[in-house]
C-alpha cells in the first residue's frame, strides 16, 4: 500500500521522497478508470481503451444549435464588423498625428537655421575684428565673446538638427515600412 505521503494519482517512484527499501515495491500501475475523463491524453499515451471509449460517443450535445444557422452566421458576422475596431491608420496618418515627431522636426530646422545663421555672423565679425583691430569699449568685448561662443556652439547646433532631421527621416521610412508589412 503506498504511503498516505505520495500522491496516489501518480507513481510513488517518481515521487520526492521514495526509497525503494522503505517504501517496497511500487504497487500496480494505475487503474484506467483512475484516469481523469475530462483531459484528454496526448496520442503517444493514449490506450487502446481510450480509444474504444471515444469512438462509442457518437453522440455529441449541441447546446445552441440554432446559432448555427447559416442566418445567424451571416447575423453574427455583422454584429461582429459592427463591433470591430476602427480600422489601422496608414503610416503617412500615424506621422502627421505624432506630435513629439513634429516638435523634432521643428527643432531640428530651427538649429540648423539658427546655427548657420550664428556661424555666418561669427565669421564676419571675426573678419571684422581681425582687419578692423581691437578698440576698449565694452560693447566690443562683449560682442567678442559672444562670437566666440556662437563660433563654438553653431557648429554643434546644425549638426543636432540634421541628426534629428535623419532621425526623423528613419522613423518614418521605419514607420512606412512597418505600415506596408501589414498590409501584405
Amino acid at each position: 500500500m503506498t504511503p498516505p505521503e505520495f500522491d496516489p494519482r501518480y507513481d510513488p517512484r517518481f515521487q520526492p521522497g521514495y526509497d525503494p527499501d522503505r517504501h517496497g515495491s511500487p504497487a500496480a500501475p494505475p487503474a484506467e478508470s483512475r484516469v481523469d475523463e475530462h483531459r484528454v491524453p496526448s496520442p503517444t499515451t493514449a490506450t487502446a481503451a481510450h480509444a474504444r471509449r471515444a469512438a462509442s460517443d457518437d453522440d455529441v450535445d449541441v447546446f445552441h444549435a440554432d446559432e448555427l444557422t447559416p442566418e445567424a452566421i451571416a447575423e453574427a458576422e455583422e454584429m461582429a464588423k459592427a463591433d470591430a475596431a476602427p480600422a489601422r491608420l496608414g503610416p503617412v496618418a500615424l506621422l502627421l498625428r505624432n506630435p513629439f515627431l513634429w516638435v523634432i522636426v521643428v527643432v531640428s530646422i530651427g538649429l540648423i537655421v539658427w546655427g548657420l545663421s550664428a556661424y555666418g555672423d561669427a565669421t564676419a565679425a571675426m573678419v571684422d575684428r581681425m582687419f578692423g583691430g581691437f578698440t576698449n569699449q565694452e560693447d566690443d568685448v562683449k560682442e567678442y565673446v559672444a562670437t566666440q561662443v556662437s563660433w563654438g556652439i553653431a557648429p554643434l547646433a546644425v549638426l543636432v538638427g540634421l541628426l534629428a532631421a535623419v532621425g526623423a527621416v528613419f522613423f518614418a521610412a521605419a514607420t512606412w515600412l512597418r505600415g506596408r508589412a501589414g498590409n501584405r
